[in-house]
Order: structure tokens, then C-alpha cells, then sequence
């Protein structure tokens, strides 16, 4: 598959070769940019499916561009760096970065890298998704409980009773249960 990479370069003088290396293998290179272009510009408008940050060392703030850029609009991320300091690695994931590469830039190694960046990233939005669902579900069997607690108490209905009362309205309003239940719950006298 061929992907629209971003090149961030922050300073590398290795640009031209990872144009070249990139095209080379059939992705879309736009760039490279650098570390002083707002990022949070680029990534929406140019719309790529992963960035490149090739750097001789990263900076504090490159990190925390990146990192910004990353809550804002999500995207793999790998970094390809000179210097294999340990705190920079860290700092790097701490950023969202998702590969951290100190030199050896051979066509099979950045072939590798980015395709597995890019499933790593999806599987990893996947599970997000999934958690929020999850989230959501749980939340919503809350409120459907209390209503159910709100009815019992008022009704004087048993569980059963009290949801069979929720899905009846939901069917004649034509409405989810839950949004039924939420709306018991706003009507409701707070006490």
C-alpha cells in the first residue's frame, strides 16, 4: 500500500536522501517541511497518512509540537534520528512518537518501518474506538439503571416492571431506551 508520508526535518541534512529512499519505494513524500512550520497547519491540510521526523537530535520543543500535534490530529510517527540517547527515546514516546530509529537507513529497514508503524497505529485506533464504545456502553446501562431505581422508588414497580415501563415508552416515542431514560432522569423532582 502506498502511503502519503510527511518529512519533518529538524536539521538532519538527510532530507534528499529520504525523499529519494521514500519515493523509491512507492510513497507519496510531502516535504519535507521543518520543525519551524506550524505543524498544526500542516498535518490537517496536507492530510498524510504518517510522519517522518528525520532529526540529528531532537529538540525539547520539536517534541512538544509533535506531542501537541499528536492530541490534535492523530498519526503514526516515526522518528529517525543520529543520536540513540535513552532519555531522547523516551521523551520521544512520551510525544507520541510511535518508532524511534538511530541510523541504518536501508530501503528494506524504512519499508518495514512504516508499514508496521502504520498497523501498530491503526490497531491502536482501533482499541481506542473500542474502549470509547465500551465507555459509552457502560455509561449508558447506568443511566438506565437508575431510571429503572427512579421508577421502582416512585412506581413502586419491580425490575422487571420498571423496564418493561422504559422499553414501552422508548417503543411509543420512538426513541433508544437510553434517551428514555435519561429524560425519566431530567424530569425528575431532584430531591
Amino acid at each position: 500500500m502506498s502511503y502519503r508520508i510527511l518529512l519533518v526535518d529538524t536539521g538532519s541534512k538527510r532530507s534528499e536522501e529520504l525523499v529519494a529512499l521514500l519515493t523509491e519505494l512507492g510513497f507519496e513524500v510531502i516535504g519535507p517541511i521543518t520543525d519551524t512550520d506550524d505543524l498544526y497547519d500542516c498535518v490537517p491540510n496536507l492530510k498524510p497518512d504518517i510522519v517522518v521526523i528525520a532529526s540529528h537530535s531532537p529538540r525539547r520543543d520539536t517534541l512538544e509540537h509533535l506531542s501537541g500535534m499528536q492530541s490534535r490530529h492523530p498519526r503514526p510517527m516515526i522518528m529517525l534520528s543520529q543520536e540513540g540517547d535513552p532519555k531522547l527515546t523516551r521523551a520521544a514516546a512520551q510525544a507520541g512518537i510511535n518508532a524511534y530509529v538511530v541510523e541504518g537507513l536501508s530501503a528494506p529497514l524504512v519499508q518495514s518501518l512504516i508499514e508496521v508503524t502504520m498497523l501498530v497505529f491503526l490497531n491502536q485506533e482501533s482499541m481506542a474506538a473500542e474502549l470509547d464504545t465500551s465507555k459509552q456502553t457502560l455509561l449508558d446501562y447506568k443511566t438506565i439503571s437508575k431510571a429503572k431505581a427512579h421508577i421502582i422508588r416512585h412506581s413502586n414497580l419491580s425490575e422487571a416492571e420498571a423496564h418493561k415501563q422504559l422499553r414501552r415508552m422508548s417503543q411509543d416515542h420512538r426513541k433508544s431506551i437510553v434517551s428514555i431514560a435519561r429524560q425519566v432522569l431530567r424530569d425528575s423532582p431532584k430531591v
